[in-house]
């Protein structure tokens, strides 16, 4: 990435920076011919247009995050489009379970609602690694909920589906759906940002302006003095 920000990347533009002269013809260009640069290859020829052609016209982005651990446990997750505009969203409580269960609930929730809704190119996006892996049949899922396992792998098995991690700080707003209905004990759909509740709303404005968001913990005290007398 930083090659790419310092114009960096080896290309034929960068090579005649030092005074080599070459004939400069984009080799990801099969029609028009091209000078090969940076700039280029990234935004404007033919391989380009193909990558940014899937993503900008039919991506949708999904975020899920479930509560309880265990406990108490609720689930929450926001389908969006490559733009970030909400499509769909809900909140589920799940009862008493532990946070892997809750988890694969929502994310089995999440699914069959883009199913529905009848959308493609589907990136989930969860902070759990352990689901993750599981789903993607790195590692065998307990009996205690590998029935619900198997439902998500049979149903985005024919379809375009990508799971990625990320981080908790990039699921705010998911995490704040799981702990709305956590409390209410409710099921909850919504189909459009208004409807949202208000701490969500204002946590998807931040992630579209593109402000972090953070994460603090509370600092346990490393020493402890006791007073003898």
């Amino acid at each position: 990435m930083s090659r790419v920000l310092l114009d960096k990347v080896k290309t034929d533009v960068s090579i005649k920076r030092y005074g080599v002269n070459i004939a400069s013809i984009c080799s990801c260009c099969f029609t028009d011919h091209y000078e090969e640069s940076t700039e280029h290859l990234l935004s404007e020829s033919h391989n380009a247009n193909l990558v940014w052609s899937f993503f900008c016209n039919s991506c949708s982005i999904r975020l899920v995050q479930g509560q309880g651990n265990p406990g108490s446990a609720g689930g929450g997750g926001l389908i969006r489009d490559y733009n970030g505009v909400l499509i769909g969203a809900f909140a589920e409580f799940y009862g008493d379970c532990n946070c892997n269960i809750a988890e694969v609930k929502a994310m089995r929730r999440g699914i069959k609602m883009c199913i529905t809704k009848g959308l493609t190119n589907i990136i989930v996006e969860s902070d759990s690694a352990i689901v993750l892996n599981l789903i993607k049949r790195i590692r065998k899922p307990p009996w205690r909920f590998n029935d619900i396992i198997e439902q998500i792998q049979t149903m985005t098995k024919d379809r375009n589906f990508v799971f990625c991690h990320t981080l908790r700080e990039g699921n705010n707003s998911a995490d704040k759906l799981a702990n709305l209905d956590e409390e209410s004990k409710t099921v909850s759909i919504f189909n459009e940002a208004v409807s949202l509740p208000l701490n969500v709303r204002a946590s998807m404005q931040l992630e579209g302006d593109g402000i972090p968001n953070f994460r603090f913990r509370q600092k346990k005290n490393k020493f402890v003095i006791n007073d003898i007398t």
